[in-house]
């Protein structure tokens, strides 16, 4: 209906189409387009089991529909297409926890980045940091490989409106904290208004969902995380909204992806038109469909694949591109340590939060090297502990919090002499929290604080700390710089070869592109692909290999991040 579409009399009542829903009636476009975005807070958590139960492919009824709802002129002829932002969901902190429909090729998915200042009020923390990405963030990679988030946003968490009635009669309580995907992706779809608003005013006319999407991922800020993670980086409206304008700012799109899922998706598109028929049609859009992003598909070892990526500056002086492919690489051995929660000072225990029980460690800044982009710390604990009669239900929780100890002189961790960096809060027996470019975060000394909720007695811990840098990804080769004259573009062509003795998985990196001139930014295309395992034709036993060195995102590992507060599809 928002897209366009309404009603044909005479076929109203309900029907059910598998894999859909029930729908009243059928709908065709009448041109009445009511909405330039549609934001969607929702998603199927257990979609896998859904489909595996209908016997649908996980590129279902739903995420076709979602993919042909952004096409101009598919749906019908005088179709403008539709913006479509969707959440990726709230199951992190593992890999491939994006939910259905969101992990669409075509839409914008939207993961949740911090702002944490809300923390003085609500912990009685000094305050906190914002810019990286929260622990129960969906991530890809999705069951193809492709990446997802799109980009990420502030969902965590920010003060929102209430009853102007609450309170005391004055409104001094009408405000709430709120967070969640679902807060990220109604932001975005602000930034995506301002972006469609902005463009018409500079070109006569609105931006296609495609030209948005790439504007949006353009501009975004990159906060060190991996492409699973952050997508393109974190929404900044004010950059889209000037690159909108040409008055600052390049793109950098490609139409690789599409083209490498299209043929991917054919025979799950197929079946998503039969059930749901017109307007969705036989096959997918043909394309070309640009994106800021490259799904290289399935390269076996000792093969390549290609994509042309072109920057365009719309400004009115010239800039210059330094391309970099590179990947995250961990910074020598993994830092360990091992306690036992126990009471927590007197000022913790106070309200806001009443942080009874717990531990604090001062780690030293000079481990965390200079070159650092990306810190990862985990927080594991016995199953036991968490559940420790057998009835699967929580006995006890925790949470892990990296802080930043700005000491007053004293020597004692103050509750509020500390700044909160990122946390995580799973109910479960593993927790994560990641920093992107903590040297440049960190004031004072870092601050691990494991803490313990219900059940109040010593528990036995162990932390992990990892630090990793951005090194050249030796898989890809491109030009090392693009010049790109003022109100023109350039395209470059990128070679990825996968070595011979590559295991089988799903891999990821990026391209960094440094933008300099009279406007300096650094973009992130996040890069992934498939490397497929080739059996001998001769032998029916293959021993699959993993890796020698454990990548950031490992497909031959499981981290345990499960979460029994959240859902099917939580870790």
């Amino acid at each position: 209906w928002a897209a366009g579409f309404d009603l044909i009399p005479g076929t109203e009542g309900w029907k059910n189409i598998t894999g859909y829903g029930t729908v009243w009636g059928s709908w065709n476009y009448t041109g009445n387009h009511k909405a330039d975005i549609i934001s969607n807070s929702w998603g199927v958590s257990n979609w896998a089991e859904w489909c595996a139960t209908l016997r649908l492919p996980w590129y279902d009824v739903l995420t076709a529909f979602e993919d042909a709802l952004t096409v101009p002129g598919y749906l019908d002829p005088e179709y403008p297409g539709t913006v479509i932002v969707h959440a990726s969901g709230n199951g992190g902190a593992g890999y491939g926890t994006f939910t259905e429909p969101g992990y669409g090729t075509l839409p914008i998915g939207v993961g949740a980045s911090t702002s944490l200042n809300w923390t003085q009020y609500e912990f009685g923390f000094a305050g906190g940091t914002y810019d990286d990405v929260i622990s129960w963030s969906a991530r890809g990679p999705t069951s193809m490989g492709n990446v997802k988030p799109d980009v990420v946003n502030v969902g965590a968490f920010g003060w929102a409106a209430t009853p102007v009635w609450y309170g005391f009669g004055d409104g001094s309580l009408a405000f709430d904290l709120f967070g969640g995907t679902s807060m990220a992706t109604p932001v975005t779809a602000g930034a995506s208004a301002l972006i469609i608003q902005a463009y018409n005013e500079t070109k006569g006319d609105k931006p296609t969902p495609e030209t948005t999407k790439v504007v949006l991922k353009s501009s975004a800020k990159d906060l060190g995380y991996d492409a699973f993670v952050q997508g393109a980086g974190r929404v900044d409206a004010l950059a889209a909204v000037e690159l909108a304008l040409t008055l600052s700012g390049v793109s950098v799109f490609s139409p690789v992806s599409w083209e490498n899922i299209r043929s991917r998706v054919e025979n799950a598109w197929s079946m998503a038109y039969v059930y749901l028929g017109e307007p969705l049609q036989f096959k997918p859009p043909t394309g070309p469909i640009n994106d800021v992003n490259w799904f290289a598909g399935a390269v076996i070892p000792g093969s390549s694949a290609v994509a042309e990526i072109t920057i365009e500056n719309v400004a009115t002086y010239p800039v210059t591109a330094n391309v970099t492919p590179v990947v995250h690489k961990q910074i020598g051995a993994t830092q360990t340590y091992s306690g036992y929660t126990d009471e927590l000072p007197l000022d913790w225990q106070v309200l806001p939060w009443e942080w009874y029980w717990g531990n604090l460690t001062v780690l030293n800044l000079t481990d965390i090297p200079e070159e650092t982009e990306l810190m990862s710390v985990s927080l594991t604990v016995p199953y036991e502990y968490l559940d420790q009669n057998g009835d699967y239900m929580w006995d006890r929780r925790w949470g892990l919090c990296v802080l930043d100890w700005v000491d007053d002189g004293d020597g004692e961790i103050g509750i509020n002499e500390v700044y909160l960096l990122n946390y995580g809060y799973a109910t479960g027996t593993s927790n994560e929290a990641r920093i992107g470019f903590p040297r440049s975060k960190i004031k004072g000394q870092p601050v691990i604080f494991v803490y313990q909720r219900e059940l109040l007695d010593p528990v036995p811990f162990d932390v992990y700390i990892k630090c990793y840098e951005r090194s050249n990804w030796t898989w890809v080769t491109t030009p090392a710089t693009v010049e790109v004259a003022e109100n023109s573009s350039e395209t470059f062509v990128a070679n990825l070869i996968v070595p011979a003795d590559a295991p089988q998985g799903v891999y990821q990196g990026q391209i960094k592109i440094d933008v300099a001139g009279s406007y300096n930014r650094t973009l992130m295309v996040p890069v992934s692909l498939q490397v497929p395992a080739v059996l001998p034709a001769d032998d029916l036993v293959y021993d699959i290999t993993p890796p020698s060195t454990v990548e950031l995102y490992d497909p031959y590992s499981v981290n345990g991040y499960f979460d029994w507060r959240w859902r099917y599809e939580a870790g």
